[in-house]
């Protein structure tokens, strides 16, 4: 998974321990990285430091933390801060995220400029952040872009990626009004390779499953739902609308429309997965909610391991389908962002498939109102990632971390291949 930036959220004239609410769209494997200053040394709860100490006539704290299963953890308290701000990475590795660093001081002009550092790793992002108690605004320095939402008046935070490890050189802003500077470019380290899978709406599934996954409530007869392909590589098969609607008056039920199939190596799959697919719901009285199940079955069909079960959340609120004409549906987590998306680790083996069924969740007893997805390859660009807002009709997608290894290119151990090795399924 390339590293990609995600939200910031900054909060300002706040005394003693102060909350600090996480970037909406956080998820597992995220990295967050933590900004505070105040009268005394800042901390943070929970998160590891990078730097703290005197920054002008205050002090300031920098740390990190990676977003682990804690879904229903909205905020986290940050003590000492009368400002701070929150920003979030994704496609960090997430055993070691943080590489190298440094902390520049300066004041007196409007071209501050933070002392380069040296990555130790390919692909590694940049990270710069400065601020500034005068409250100026800023320009990016040349070759970095601002991270989105970052935009405010005394700091700001931005980004590049450098491709090969070595030295960055020193990175210079642009300040509305001269004053005091403090600034940090932090080496953010890429990730181990994700995969990411396509939703073909025309090949047939390349091995049929005995079962579906147990989530799904609807239809009571699932004889005529699609099984498709899932593909490693983004195909041209046409956009194609799969749609229901839940006719029972039975609160927080579970409607499945298709499901996608894919053909697995040997690898031990873990960690957790995203899926994005634009939806819709008929009425926002439906709350319509994205679910998902993922598992791996064997080559006869039949059940291995589940990975993810579904969601049963049933809360009303967060992500809910848009409630808009079906050619207006809008992106959507699978499952909603703010739920857990970590798998159950299991072993695939050489002829196993990997399993992805899609649907929805109502939570409320409304008989008659339609939800929906679309599935396929529309275009040669992918939904984009982090954004619930978009609206054009791109390419859905799910992503695994790591261990999904597809049919061929990993060892076949479920066979005798010499006299100290055997069947270990």
């Amino acid at each position: 998974m390339a590293l990609n930036p995600g939200g910031v959220r900054y909060i300002g004239s706040s005394t003693g321990s102060t909350p600090i609410t996480k970037p909406t769209l956080t998820v597992q494997g995220d990295l967050m990285i933590l900004g505070a200053f105040g009268s005394s040394q800042p901390s943070a709860s929970g998160f590891a430091t990078i730097w703290s100490g005197i920054v002008g006539t205050g002090y300031g704290l920098i740390a990190y933390k990676v977003h682990g299963d804690e879904a229903a953890t909205t905020s986290y308290t940050v003590t000492n801060s009368s400002y701070s701000w929150f920003s979030t990475y994704r496609g960090a590795d997430v055993n070691s995220p943080i590489g190298a660093w440094s902390y520049t001081a300066e004041s007196g002009d409007t071209t501050p400029t933070a002392t380069g550092i040296t990555t130790g790793t390919p692909r590694s992002m940049i990270h710069g952040i400065i601020t500034a108690e005068s409250s100026p605004t800023f320009t990016p320095p040349s070759g970095m872009t601002e991270t989105p939402s970052s935009d405010t008046s005394g700091g700001e935070t931005c980004y590049v990626i450098q491709a090969e490890p070595g030295a960055s050189g020193d990175k210079t802003w642009t300040a509305s009004a001269s004053g005091s500077f403090v600034m940090w470019l932090i080496e953010i380290r890429e990730g181990q390779t994700s995969r990411r899978l396509y939703f073909d709406s025309a090949a047939a599934a390349p091995l049929a499953p005995s079962t579906w996954c147990a989530q799904w409530d609807l239809p009571a007869d699932k004889s005529a739902l699609p099984s498709k392909k899932l593909n490693d590589t983004r195909g041209s098969s046409a956009q194609s609308w799969r749609t229901y609607t839940d006719a029972s008056s039975t609160n927080n039920q579970d409607s499945v429309l298709a499901r996608f199939v894919v053909m697995l190596g040997t690898g031990y799959i873990q960690g957790g997965f995203l899926a994005v697919l634009q939806s819709y719901e008929g009425n926002t009285l439906a709350n319509c909610f994205s679910q998902i199940s993922i598992k791996i079955i064997q080559p006869g069909g039949t059940d291995r391991a589940v990975l993810y079960a579904g969601q049963t959340n049933t809360g009303t609120s967060g992500s809910e389908f848009s409630a808009t004409a079906q050619a207006n549906a809008t992106n959507r987590y699978f499952p909603k962002a703010t739920l857990s998306r970590a798998m159950t680790a299991a072993w695939a083996y050489e002829g196993d498939a990997l399993v992805v069924e899609i649907g929805y969740r109502q939570n409320s007893t409304s008989t008659t109102y339609i939800a929906g997805m679309y599935i396929g390859e529309p275009s040669g660009t992918d939904l984009t990632d982090a954004n619930e807002t978009e609206t054009t009709d791109n390419t859905p997608w799910i992503e695994f971390p790591w261990g999904l290894t597809l049919q061929g290119e990993g060892p076949d151990m479920r066979e005798d291949v010499g006299p100290y090795m055997r069947r270990i399924e």
